[in-house]
């Protein structure tokens, strides 16, 4: 059909909707009704599975480690630079083996606290309280302080080879990276010194803390990292949080098969009645639509002018029912449900409820229209 005939029956599928009120009302509150029973049953069950697999993703199932246990691999910082140019990853950063920081002012009795070089930009998950890293300075975790008895974070240090560092100020880290609060890390200086000096053939990196985009790109890096890493010999491990993934599998798995199946049974109980409804509502305009078929409307016409009409009261219901729906989880969960679930729901609504209409409109279109106008 050319576009401008078919806008004249979308403008007249409009009318129609207008002219049948009683029907148009039913039919969009039916709309409205199953958007709020999909939304108030299986949205609580979406809103759930979101918070409970965006609870397993901050506690480190996006998480790569690198590790050199043995130091036999002798990782190159530059490792981190060619990790951090990979596709999926969202952060990544590096650290040094461990070695002791003292406060020069104390005998060597005093309790010293593991220090780290660290590599590449501080992820989100590092909080800089104080002061900023720079090379030659380090940042000390709030536990770290408190082993060194500093009220503020700021002090002159030396490393286990007697070398002077300079406390610049304090972090606080979270997630993954929370063994950083016991520590200090500090940025390699431009001129070596002290450990870094002392470490045969130059400074590595004992361990890489890679951050993904999402889960699905977790296997992707976990097999694209070892082609990047820079070592003097593949004695490194790549580790991923297995547990954490294949529960978060589980958990999917379960409740979205659950919500599914709910999902499903509203939409085909208001896919029945929507049906019932515009059967009811085309066999009132029965006579309208044999007098356009006996003027030579097509049958495709006259299809599409219910499939108009239905959307036409449908969209208002679906709008309607969804802002209930989201109403409902948001009074029942204390959160809304996922826009991309709520979004899902509606089309589906629509969707089902055009489909709905589908009987009718064939059956008003294959009707003999001599028929209908001989029928008082």
């Amino acid at each position: 059909m050319p576009l401008r005939y078919l806008a004249d029956l979308t403008a007249e599928g409009v009318k129609i909707a207008r002219s049948q009120p009683m029907a148009s009302i039913v039919a969009g509150l039916m709309a409205a009704g199953v958007c709020v029973a999909v939304l108030s049953t299986t949205g609580q069950t979406a809103t759930t599975e979101h918070q409970v697999l965006a609870g397993l993703d901050a506690v480190g199932s996006r998480v790569i480690v690198v590790s050199d246990d043995t130091g036999e691999a002798r990782i190159r910082p530059g490792s981190v630079t060619s990790i951090a140019r990979l596709s999926g990853v969202r952060s990544v950063v590096g650290f040094g083996p461990a070695f002791d920081m003292t406060l020069p002012a104390f005998s060597r009795s005093a309790a010293p606290v593991p220090a780290r070089y660290v590599y590449g930009a501080l992820p989100r998950q590092v909080d800089v309280t104080l002061g900023a890293l720079a090379p030659g300075r380090g940042l000390v975790g709030p536990r770290g302080q408190q082993r060194l008895g500093l009220i503020q974070p700021a002090a002159g240090l030396e490393d286990d080879q007697g070398a002077p560092w300079v406390l610049a100020g304090g972090l606080k880290a979270s997630g993954y990276l929370r063994f950083l609060n016991h520590t200090i890390i500090v940025r390699p200086p431009l001129e070596p010194r002290g450990r870094l000096a002392s470490t045969a053939g130059g400074d590595s990196v004992a361990s890489i803390y890679v951050l993904a985009d999402s889960v699905g790109d977790v296997d992707a890096l976990a097999a694209g990292v070892p082609h990047v890493i820079q070592a003097a010999a593949p004695k490194y491990n790549i580790s991923k949080p297995a547990a954490l993934l294949r529960a978060r599998k589980v958990v999917a798995s379960g409740l979205a098969t659950s919500s599914r199946r709910l999902m499903l049974l509203v939409l085909a109980a208001g896919l029945i009645l929507q049906s019932v409804t515009m059967l009811g509502a085309v066999s009132q305009r029965r006579r309208d639509f044999g007098r356009r078929r006996a003027l030579g409307a097509s049958r495709s016409a006259v299809v599409w002018l219910v499939l108009i009409q239905t959307a036409a009261v449908t969209v208002p219901g679906v709008l309607l029912g969804s802002a209930i729906g989201i109403g409902i989880v948001r009074y029942l969960t204390g959160a809304y449900p996922p826009p991309s679930f709520a979004a899902g729901v509606a089309l589906l609504a629509l969707l089902f409820a055009v489909a709905a209409a589908v009987p009718p409109a064939v059956t008003a279109a294959f009707r003999d229209p001599v028929r209908i106008l001989r029928v008082p």
